[in-house]
């Protein structure tokens, strides 16, 4: 469990398939609720990978009794914040906010700075790895970071 201010999270894995959707096995009910959260309070679903900013669902899923609960996150409309809280990566497909590399929340020249540019030319499972081609080079910086510099997640 994770608690951020008053609110209580269950982290679980997620599969992120290659159309975008996203596979979540659905965590058990959580029977326990902190002194200042409503009992009503719907929890939705947040997100985050490597370096890619916070996303949020704008509202919850429907649960199912199955022990998978199935989200769509390439549908500006099902994301918190619309188009401010993600970034079109093709007409009509949203996702993560990527260049995050110090997993900040934002996209600034911090990630170039101190991450980017002391590990251009490396190769392996490094954060400012941007593309996730297991090579740090311009690509990175350039096709991944310099479009989303200034950009930071809207999740509260």
């Amino acid at each position: 469990m994770i608690k951020r201010d008053r609110v209580m999270c269950c982290v679980t894995l997620i599969l992120v398939l290659i159309s975008g959707v996203c596979l979540a096995q659905t965590p058990p009910e959580d029977k326990s609720v902190t002194q200042n959260q409503d009992q009503n309070e719907v929890q939705k679903p947040l997100a985050k990978h490597k370096n890619s900013t916070y996303i949020l669902t704008s509202h919850m899923p429907n649960r199912s009794t199955s022990a998978v609960t199935l989200y769509d996150f390439t549908v500006v409309d099902s994301i918190y914040g619309g188009a401010s809280g993600a970034k079109e990566l093709e007409p009509g497909v949203w996702g993560m906010i990527c260049g995050d590399a110090n997993g900040d929340g934002a996209i600034t020249a911090v990630d170039k700075n101190l991450y980017w540019r002391p590990n251009n030319g490396l190769i392996g499972y490094l954060d400012a790895d941007l593309n996730l081609d297991g090579a740090v080079t311009a690509v990175d910086k350039n096709l991944y970071w310099r479009p989303n510099n200034g950009l930071s997640t809207v999740v509260p």
